[in-house]
């Protein structure tokens, strides 16, 4: 009898009717596949994606993935930029029917793509959705346009920032803490895909274990890992047969003094720098910077975030020291202070 109850009381009421961009953030995995890793790096992929379509229909030439500090993602092109007119049938912006609207795109039309990857449409509205913040920058080859969102939601109108000669789209997006269980995961193994997968668009072979050792150095950034397979490529050019295998691409990487560690040429001029100069801290940013000839912006944006994150200096409300690993990495001994005894 319980039963029959429950099942009288299934109306029109129970049934849910979800607007707007509500319904990814409700249920993420029908669109993603999960709110763990795997769907952190799929966010990636449908921006990169769209700049991928571009690529394919012989529109742009260059595709750019970097992870700024906090996680920031950022994907730019250098395509004809997503249009800016009014899309007829919304009133609005296309731009922001892109990152708004489920299922619009150029990808269904007969005047759209002839290849296409991604979520056929739904791809930058579903990672607007689930973003804690979105940007997204187009230049049309005479202005740029910018507009911002948060959680889906539009807090800004589509504003005219400055001029531009070029095209191209910029699209910034932090995936959001409220939806993902982990939102800093992008490991080795993830990009070493992206490095197959971009190594296949510029047709280029590679092995599996050569993948996954650019990865390793790649300093967790796509756009890194990405510039190291185009080095390690003209490496095997003149070296090899144009193919990449392991052991040409370790020659190259340690020709470019990246090591095992991903660290550069400039990393370790700061460690060392800090070490042998400054008695391994504390000192300040702008001392570093000033003593390695660097800006104090790219050391703070670039370098910095990186050392910290794999352990070698770390900050103090004095300044930044290098710690033990530091010290072990360059083959150093860590010296006792002046106020000791031996």
């Amino acid at each position: 009898m319980d039963i029959v109850n429950e099942t009288q009381n299934y109306s029109a009421n129970e049934i849910q009717v979800l607007e707007g961009l509500e319904a990814v953030r409700m249920r993420p995995g029908m669109y993603i596949g999960s709110t763990g890793p795997r769907g952190l790096h799929h966010l990636v992929y449908e921006i990169v994606d769209n700049s991928i379509d571009e690529a394919l229909a012989g529109y742009c030439t260059k595709i750019e993935v970097n992870i700024l500090p906090g996680n920031v993602i950022r994907v730019c092109d250098n395509g004809r930029g997503i249009p800016v007119g009014i899309q007829p049938t919304m009133g609005i912006p296309a731009v922001t029917v892109v990152f708004t609207v489920l299922h619009a795109g150029g990808k269904f039309g007969n005047g759209g793509y002839k290849f296409s990857g991604g979520l056929h449409g739904v791809g930058a509205s579903v990672v607007n959705a689930l973003s804690e913040w979105t940007e997204v920058e187009v230049c049309d080859g005479t202005d740029i346009y910018k507009q911002r969102f948060e959680r889906g939601d539009t807090v800004t109108e589509l504003q005219k920032i400055g001029k531009a000669s070029q095209t191209g789209t910029t699209v910034t997006f932090k995936a959001d803490p409220l939806v993902f269980t982990e939102t800093d995961v992008y490991d080795y193994k993830t990009l070493a895909g992206i490095i197959k997968r971009s190594a296949s668009i510029l047709n280029i072979g590679i092995e599996d274990d050569a993948a996954v050792e650019i990865a390793m150095r790649s300093r967790g950034t796509p756009r890194i890992a990405n510039n190291l397979l185009r080095r390690v490529r003209d490496f095997a050019q003149v070296k090899g047969n144009g193919e990449i295998d392991l052991n040409i691409t370790k020659y190259a990487l340690n020709a470019l003094n990246i090591d095992k560690r991903g660290l550069d040429a400039i990393d370790n001029k700061i460690l060392t720098t800090i070490i042998e100069k400054f008695k391994g801290g504390p000192v300040g940013a702008s001392t570093i910077a000033t003593a390695i000839s660097e800006d104090q912006g790219t050391f703070e944006e670039v370098y910095e975030p990186f050392l910290i994150k794999e352990g070698f200096i770390r900050r103090t409300p004095r300044g930044r020291e290098a710690t033990d690993l530091a010290y072990t990495h360059l083959g150093l001994s860590r010296l006792a202070p002046d106020n000791t005894l031996f």
